[in-house]
């Protein structure tokens, strides 16, 4: 059988591209380049020994071309999951908009950008806390719901409507992390930008051009705002515009860049080179989202339980891959790490390519029949919305998690469109 390499030509292949450029390559060169930074915050680093950065994405790759060549893509219309999908402008939505506004004032009020400064664990907040992030988690689905009905219908969607105002504006007085300022941008950019601007294709669009440019600058500002909230969030607003103004300290605060984009990379070569055929641990790891069900589970129905003492693959992956020590910290693996704790090499690269391939099809299915044709910046804004496929996987099979939620929504999302 001769493989066809089609897949390639896809955007959902050059989504998953975007991932790897985005989270694996920089920190490949930054670690020859920051080297003693690197060594001084992650477990025995050693850049070069890293085969997996080479090798494993070779294999990936590889091994997702003949699962493509493998499987048929006719794929049958997914009328219950697109049947499920809620978002409507209807009165439940109406409804769950105004109690998210009212959380979400009660959030600005009193936590802000040092909700996640307390290290506290979720529980720990209280009730109206984890409905506030389950409804947070929600919305912010509902805007890409309303993005890709710019992609696959000829009007255009109802972005002056009371309930996407009070979204928007709800995700505006929120922002506690990094991740919140980019989608709470993506929301205002699809109230007062034209849809072409975000989502057609332009030959005329030059870097050069007035317009270019300017994107390139708001790309820039978005780029710092996120690198400046991402400080905040762990030293507080003040401390941190001490730091980003005073000239004694910039160096530091490019090495801690650095280091914090280069959490994947470490966490993946820090499993290759050092667990890829270590059985015993790969099944200590899996068991623990089922350990963590099970204890969430008793709670739920009144059974004495211990609690786990890693409550997530990206606690493990945290006391695996850096030298510092805090009681709560996490740090998602990424995609590929993510699978190499799960048992048996080579069978997880066989699961992982086989995840992609179900992520480069679902995304395919919403935009290949699309009226409208996607520009690298309507790409980019799809890879922020699967990005969370990619931070830490293995922990979906932990049921009660707003991660799984929006899994669930979010194929939801794509079956509505995916006709």
């Amino acid at each position: 059988m001769r493989l066809s390499l089609e897949i390639y030509k896809t955007p959902g292949f050059k989504v998953i591209i975007l991932y790897f450029f985005i989270t694996y390559v920089p920190s490949f060169l930054f670690s020859f380049i920051f080297i003693e930074a690197f060594r001084d915050h992650f477990w025995g680093f050693i850049p070069f020994s890293s085969w997996a950065f080479i090798m494993l994405s070779t294999a990936i790759f590889i091994i997702v071309i003949v699962l493509d060549n493998l499987f048929s893509t006719k794929h049958t219309k997914s009328s219950i999951l697109s049947f499920l999908c809620p978002y409507q402008y209807n009165f439940l939505n109406y409804f769950l908009s105004i109690v998210f506004f009212y959380l979400s004032l009660d959030f600005y009020n009193n936590y802000g950008l040092s909700f996640y400064q307390s290290g506290t664990s979720m529980s720990e907040f209280g009730g109206s806390v984890f409905v506030f992030i389950t409804l947070k988690t929600y919305f912010r689905l509902f805007v890409f719901y309303e993005y890709l009905r710019l992609l696959k219908e000829k009007n255009t969607f109802k972005k002056k409507h009371i309930l996407y105002l009070i979204t928007t504006f709800s995700f505006v007085i929120t922002i506690a992390a990094s991740m919140d300022l980019i989608f709470a941008v993506i929301a205002i950019a699809l109230l007062f930008i034209k849809k072409e601007a975000i989502l057609i294709k332009s030959r005329n669009l030059k870097i050069f051009s007035l317009k270019g440019l300017g994107i390139v600058l708001l790309l820039f500002f978005i780029s710092m705002g996120v690198i400046f909230i991402g400080f905040a969030n762990k030293f507080g607003f003040e401390q941190t515009q001490y730091l980003f103004l005073s000239d004694e300290v910039r160096e530091e605060i490019i090495r801690q860049i650095v280091i914090r984009l280069a959490n994947s990379y470490a966490s993946l070569i820090q499993v290759a080179n050092n667990h890829p055929f270590d059985i015993n641990f790969q099944i200590d790891a899996i068991k623990i989202p089922f350990d963590v069900l099970k204890y969430r589970f008793s709670i739920l129905f009144g059974i004495e339980s211990p609690k786990p003492e890693i409550f997530n693959i990206s606690r493990l992956n945290f006391l695996n891959t850096y030298q510092n020590y805090h009681a709560r910290a996490g740090a998602s693996p990424g995609l590929v790490a993510s699978f190499l704790y799960v048992p048996f090499f080579p069978l997880n690269l066989f699961l992982l390519s086989s995840y992609l391939v179900l992520i480069i099809r679902a995304i395919n299915r919403v935009i290949q029949n699309s009226i409208n044709k996607v520009s690298i910046l309507g790409l980019l804004i799809i890879f922020l919305y699967v990005l969370p496929l990619f931070e830490s996987p293995i922990d979906f099979l932990i049921i009660f998690d707003p991660t799984t939620i929006y899994l669930i929504l979010l194929i939801t999302v794509f079956s509505k469109y995916s006709k």
